[in-house]
């Protein structure tokens, strides 16, 4: 049978030729095709083994980063605690918040009291 068979790839292709010879051409057919069959389901099967096998690896590298970053966020947690550094909403430094409110506080204030002026100067030169 092996004698009848005759098996190859294309060059510079990813196309796979399975010949047989058989004064049958149902039989030549039949063959053909079922080796085709058999080798694309052990490849599939060798493909989802090595996907098995990267995904089992994987999740052992991700349990090991989570465990990671787990630590450097309680050493973080204790610098910051050591450090008097407070975190307050959108995980900033409370002190840089506190900063940035009375910065909008401030530029809210000055923008008041030019309006107030404006009016008084509107005031002081009566209807127009």
């Amino acid at each position: 049978m092996r004698e009848h068979l005759e098996v190859y790839r294309k060059e510079n292709q990813r196309v796979l030729v399975v010949e047989f010879s058989s004064e049958d051409p149902d039989l030549a057919r039949d063959v053909s095709n079922a080796i085709a069959v058999e080798y694309f389901a052990r490849r599939k099967g060798a493909l989802l083994a090595s996907n098995s096998n990267a995904t089992g690896c994987l999740e052992e590298e991700i349990e090991d980063l989570r465990a990671a970053v787990r630590t450097a966020e309680g050493r973080l947690a204790d610098f910051r605690a050591l450090s008097d550094l407070l975190i307050g909403r959108n995980h900033d430094v409370l002190a840089t918040q506190q900063l940035s409110e009375l910065s909008r506080t401030r530029a809210a204030r000055v923008a008041a009291a030019g309006r107030a002026q404006s009016i008084r100067h509107a005031i002081e030169r009566g209807p127009s």
